[in-house]
C-alpha cells in the first residue's frame, strides 16, 4: 500500500502538485508534516529524489489535527508570513498574486475559496456558494494564538473561525463558556479551563458559531489588520483528493 501523499495522479505522486504550486510562486522553504512512521519514511524517500529549487524538510508529529501540527512546527517558521496548504490539494491557480495581496494588506489571514454549484435534494435545499480550498496564508501572529490555545486542534474548525470572529467582535470579549475539552480536567498547575472574559449583556451572542468559539480566551492583537478571502474563478481547477470519488475524478481530469 502506498501512503496517500504518494498515490499516483496523472502518473505523478499526489504531493508533487502542491510542491510544484509553491515552487512556481517562488517559495524557498517548505515543511512537510507527516503523521505515522511508515508515512514519514515514504515521504522522506520521495523528498530525497526532489530536484527542485526549494528546501524541503519532512517533520513527523504524533498529532492528527492541522492546528496541532502547525503548533508543533511553530519554532521552525521564521518568516513573517507563511502558507498552510493541504498535501492532497491539486490547484492550477497561480498563487503569486495572492501572496502579494496578503503581504501588502499586512493581513492576519487570507483564505482561498472556490465557487461551487448549489446542492439540491427533494426534501431540502442547501445553498452554498463557496468551498474552503484548504489553502491559507497566515501572519506569524497567528502562531501566538496557537501557543496561547493548546485546545485549538484544527486550522479550519478552530483557528480560522476564531480569527474571523475576533475581526467581527473587535476588542469585545466573547461570552464566557467553559471549554468542554478541558472541563473537569485542570492542568498540572491547577489552572482553570480556558475561558473568555466575563460575559456581559452586550457581548453574549445567540450565534452558534460564536458560542462554539467562546471557550477560547480573547487575545488583544492591536496590529490585527483583518481576514480576507480570495475567490477563485469558476474555471479554475482546485480540488482536494480526499476521497475515492475525487481520486478518480483527478485522474480523469
Amino acid at each position: 500500500e502506498r501512503p496517500k501523499p504518494l498515490l499516483p495522479v496523472g502518473n505523478r505522486p499526489l504531493i508533487s502538485y502542491p510542491l510544484r504550486m509553491l515552487e512556481s510562486a517562488g517559495f524557498q522553504d517548505v515543511i512537510v508534516v507527516t503523521s505515522g512512521e511508515e508515512v514519514h519514511k515514504s515521504v522522506c524517500k520521495f523528498v530525497e529524489s526532489y530536484t527542485g529549487k526549494m528546501h524541503v524538510q519532512v517533520v513527523s508529529t504524533e498529532t492528527t489535527g492541522s492546528a496541532d501540527a502547525l503548533r508543533a512546527i511553530a519554532h521552525k517558521i521564521t518568516y513573517e508570513n507563511f502558507m498552510v496548504v493541504s498535501g492532497d490539494l491539486i490547484c492550477d491557480v497561480s498563487i503569486s498574486s495572492l501572496v502579494v495581496s496578503h503581504c501588502s494588506r499586512e493581513a492576519m489571514l487570507t483564505s482561498v475559496l472556490k465557487p461551487i454549484k448549489n446542492l439540491t435534494d427533494p426534501e431540502v435545499t442547501i445553498r452554498t456558494d463557496l468551498r474552503d480550498s484548504h489553502l491559507y496564508l497566515f501572519s506569524r501572529r497567528a502562531l501566538e494564538i496557537l501557543e496561547h490555545h493548546p485546545n485549538m486542534h484544527s486550522v479550519k474548525e478552530h483557528l480560522v473561525p476564531y480569527l474571523i470572529l475576533r475581526q467581527v467582535a473587535g476588542n469585545r470579549p466573547v461570552a464566557k463558556k467553559a471549554d468542554p475539552l478541558t472541563e473537569d480536567k485542570p492542568d498540572e498547575v491547577g489552572a482553570s479551563p480556558l475561558v473568555a472574559d466575563e460575559a456581559t449583556p452586550e457581548n453574549v451572542s445567540n450565534n452558534p458559531s460564536q458560542d462554539k468559539l467562546a471557550r477560547f480566551t480573547h487575545i488583544a492583537l492591536p496590529s490585527l489588520s483583518g481576514c480576507f478571502v480570495h475567490i477563485l474563478p469558476e474555471t479554475t481547477y482546485c480540488q482536494r483528493v480526499n476521497s475515492l470519488v475525487f481520486y478518480g475524478d483527478a485522474n480523469r481530469e
